[in-house]
């Protein structure tokens, strides 16, 4: 990682999947723009505190 990098806070794409155990990734000619974004959204949202998650 850069020094850069460090300073800003930011991860790399190949960095994050890795370190939440994806080894492999296929993304497929179907994958519409929308999903794609959902995705790499979700990749860097903050985690939902425990005691926020609704139990049913």
């Amino acid at each position: 990682m850069s020094e850069a990098d460090k300073d800003s806070g930011s991860e790399s794409l190949a960095f994050k999947l890795y370190a939440d155990g994806i080894r492999e990734l296929s993304l497929h000619q179907e994958l519409t723009e929308d999903d794609l974004a959902y995705f790499l959204d979700s990749l860097w949202a903050a985690p939902t505190p425990h005691w926020m998650m609704t139990t049913s």
